[in-house]
């Protein structure tokens, strides 16, 4: 039977979507990795603590600036490609909007949570800006077009500022800037209408006109909630834990922590790849697609536990690709290579409910989660330091997977006994 699901993946245009992604994905890994490299040695582990912090807190903001539009986008569009330019008249303003309102919290957070220098208030606007208001855009355009199955496109236009960061960074490492992590800042803005601009030229087709937009009424908002907040709580279970990390233990394990979490999440790109190529006929097909989801199953936990084996036997030397400065690093991918497994089934469990329409249980679960690693990390962070952290981060990952698939199957047995003949 495991053999059957899995040959069904092999043989399935999903494979062929996800090798065309996976190209994009290799690449983005690259990228990522000569991206931490540059940006570790240049910022050294307190700056890079402080970047991750800073950074991640956009990101989680940024997760609510859509309202969980993309995702409908993604939905509606992939059912009937004639409901794009429908959303889109509603999302764009509203994205606008909230947007705009979260920035001004975040400007805040920065200047009084984590007490970034003011003078460089211009940096931190930069940043805010491309998070909270140009990559969720972004990532509209690119809902559209994985919507239509042109997934390469989407992932694209996803990574693109990826590989523009990069060459920020390398520009920023050969001169030698005397404030590299403000200056970093500054790019993100600039990086991201360069995105927008591409994404013009390689359109979805036409956009909604300006004069066509309007306000999201209570019902697109209702049906649109659900996935806000899960989207809010998926990314704050990626990125809350660095930002506490600055907080709960000293900074240079603070940092050290946030290098190698960002190592770990980087793994599991080629999964991420499978699951995006996936979503477009989940959301069409929610209920008939059980030899795709289970295939889907196997392949994570297989890829999961080989990446513990390749994140402990690659640990001494990517410390030594870091530098002295990263001394310890190497214990603490060891520790960490054990995330890996929870962390892929949590990703695509989450996703494989989401097309089933079961926001709900994966808020629950995903909330319930992420609380759980905010006590482990207030109960672990000062008898344990940067291993507290980890552990606690590990636990959390492992039961948001496990329940998240539990779900999935228990959904599946229930509606195979409600097609059996009552008696």
């Amino acid at each position: 039977m495991r053999q059957h699901n899995l040959k069904g993946l092999i043989n399935s245009p999903i494979l062929k979507s996800t090798i065309g992604a996976s190209g994009i994905y290799i690449f983005r890994i690259a990228t990522q990795a000569a991206t931490l490299i540059l940006l570790g040695k240049l910022l050294g582990t307190e700056n890079f603590a402080l970047f991750a912090a800073i950074s991640a807190s956009a990101v989680i903001l940024g997760g609510l600036s859509t309202l969980g539009m993309n995702v409908l986008l993604l939905g509606e569009t992939s059912k009937n490609h004639d409901n794009r330019e429908e959303v889109l008249s509603y999302a764009l303003p509203a994205t606008l909007i909230s947007g705009g309102s979260l920035l001004i919290f975040f400007l805040y957070l920065v200047v009084q949570v984590f007490e970034y220098s003011s003078e460089n208030l211009l940096a931190i606007l930069s940043i805010g800006i491309a998070e909270i208001i140009l990559y969720p855009i972004i990532l509209l355009i690119a809902a559209a077009h994985q919507a239509t199955e042109r997934i390469n496109l989407s992932q694209f236009l996803v990574s693109l500022p990826i590989f523009l960061r990069l060459a920020g960074i390398t520009y920023i490492w050969s001169v030698g800037h005397s404030e590299p992590l403000s200056f970093f800042f500054s790019i993100y803005s600039l990086v991201a209408i360069i995105t927008l601009v591409t994404a013009k030229f390689i359109g979805i087709g036409s956009y909604p006109p300006i004069s066509k937009w309007r306000f999201p009424r209570k019902q697109e908002i209702r049906s649109t909630s659900g996935f806000m907040f899960t989207n809010f709580l998926s990314l704050s279970t990626n990125e809350l834990d660095k930002a506490l990390a600055v907080k709960l233990i000293p900074t240079n394990e603070a940092g050290l922590y946030s290098v190698g979490t960002r190592i770990i999440g980087a793994l599991v790109l080629p999964v991420a790849a499978m699951i995006v190529s996936a979503l477009p006929k989940l959301f069409r097909q929610s209920a008939g697609n059980q030899k795709l989801i289970a295939g889907i199953f196997y392949v994570a936990l297989i890829y999961g536990l080989l990446s513990v084996i390749f994140v402990a036997a690659t640990a001494k030397a990517i410390q030594q690709i870091m530098g002295s400065e990263y001394a310890g690093l190497k214990e603490a991918l060891f520790y960490m290579s054990v995330i890996t497994p929870g962390l892929i089934l949590r990703i695509t469990a989450g996703n494989i409910l989401m097309t089933k329409g079961m926001t709900l249980h994966r808020l629950l679960y995903e909330f319930g989660g992420t609380m759980l690693m905010c006590i482990l990390f207030l109960a672990l962070s000062g008898p344990l330091g940067l291993i507290g952290l980890t552990l606690g981060l590990a636990v959390s990952e492992w039961m948001m997977g496990l329940i998240g698939w539990g779900i999935i199957y228990l959904n599946h047995k229930n509606n195979l006994a409600s097609r059996l003949p009552s008696l």
